[in-house]
């Protein structure tokens, strides 16, 4: 049967060869209300097609859909996925096949069982800047450095080690191959709306999400590495068989060899979650016998000093704010609204009951609050923003 106009700039649109143009018409189509029950079929097509989605691999799903969500977002467009065993298994694809034919269009869907909507767009009064790299340094003898307006360069020396902010913002600690005379501790905190990129000493990696710190000898000596975090911080520990790797975080302590993980353990979250991408992991309950081993996209939880482990975790979700995204799978408005609080530095105050409903959604932490209010907004959830406080209700 041959293909209709819809269906053709469809095709085009999967396989990277509509122009601007036809994007910009596929787009029109498929927000007109008259065309809703035709376009919801086209839609749903490319969840229930395989080929398309079996011919592309996870990452370069993601990191087609990353770019996308990169780009201008200024027209959200809601689309309903299908339940959610099948989202898991086929999400990443999927998404990055509609957000090819949505161009820079935001995808958000919040409850299963609704329909496709395209969000009414108004202005609101007030709108917040997504945040930035920006941080705090406090040296081992109580001076601060504010590292969004540091130069790039080396900043201060403690003890055998330099520290280096780079022309890529992020801030290295080099070692000097000089014995040091003491065991000098740094701090490295992000405010609310604030994110930072941290290299220590021997070569590992640290992710500071917002509201977040890290405090860390400026270089390691003696028979283990440890650090100490608050809020949510991501790890790519180098490899040192000799020199355990530990990480004190709230109520655990993480004893690594060499791996990738994520922590998040913020105060106003019910509970710790510590998540394995790499390698291997003992979280330990701190003053209990309590412990686990973790393979590969494993997670523990501990909750009110009890341990448990959970297997088979969307890693995808857990470190997208690391890549620039929000990702959520299935999670509550309450949970959606304490990440927006933290990457905007606002107050969010419900008025009335707190509304219900599970939300699905990627999209990019370079938007303004406005944009990814959006797709909310379409959904009848109501939001206004005057100065840092966020008001939501039903």
């Amino acid at each position: 049967m041959p293909m209709n106009r819809q269906e053709y700039l469809y095709t085009k649109c999967v396989r990277g060869l509509a122009s601007p143009e036809e994007q910009s018409e596929l787009v029109s189509w498929l927000a007109d209300p008259k065309n809703e029950s035709e376009s919801r079929e086209l839609i749903s097509r490319a969840f229930e097609e395989e080929k398309p989605l079996t011919d592309m691999t996870p990452e370069t799903a993601s990191a087609i859909l990353k770019a996308i969500l990169e780009a201008d977002q200024e027209k959200p467009v809601v689309f309903n996925p299908k339940p959610v065993a099948f989202v898991r298994k086929w999400w990443a694809a999927a998404a990055a096949v509609l957000a090819l034919s949505f161009a820079s269009y935001l995808i958000f869907a919040p409850k299963p069982e609704k329909r496709i909507a395209a969000a009414k767009i108004q202005v609101m009064k007030d709108d917040v800047a997504p945040g930035s790299n920006k941080a705090i340094l406090t040296l081992g003898n109580g001076s601060k450095i504010l590292l969004s307006g540091a130069r790039n360069g080396t900043l201060a020396r403690q003890g055998n080690t330099k520290i280096i902010k780079t022309d890529s913002g992020r801030l290295s600690y080099t070692a000097l191959h000089e014995r040091p005379s003491e065991v000098v501790y740094n701090t490295l905190s992000t405010p609310r709306g604030g994110q930072y990129q941290l290299t220590l000493s021997d070569g590992s990696r640290v992710w500071l999400n917002a509201a977040s710190s890290i405090t860390f000898p400026a270089a390691f000596t003696g028979n283990e590495r440890k650090v100490t975090i608050t809020g949510e911080v991501y790890f790519e520990v180098a490899h040192n068989a000799s020199k355990p790797f530990i990480v004190r975080a709230a109520e655990e302590e993480l004893q690594i060899l060499g791996t990738d993980f994520n922590v998040n353990a913020y105060g106003d979250e019910s509970s710790v979650l510590t998540t394995l991408l790499e390698g291997s992991l003992k979280v330990m309950v701190a003053g209990s016998q309590q412990s686990a081993i973790l393979k590969p996209g494993q997670q523990t939880q501990i909750k009110n000093t009890q341990l448990s482990v959970i297997n088979d975790v969307n890693t995808d979700e857990v470190v997208a704010w690391k890549d620039g995204l929000f990702n959520f799978e299935n999670a509550d408005l309450q949970t959606v609204m304490r990440q927006f609080a933290r990457w905007y530095d606002v107050e969010v105050k419900f008025e009335g009951a707190v509304p219900q409903g599970r939300f699905f959604g990627i999209m990019s932490r370079s938007s303004s609050l406005a944009s990814v209010l959006k797709a909310l907004r379409a959904n009848g959830i109501k939001f206004r923003i005057e100065n840092k406080n966020l008001f939501v209700q039903q």
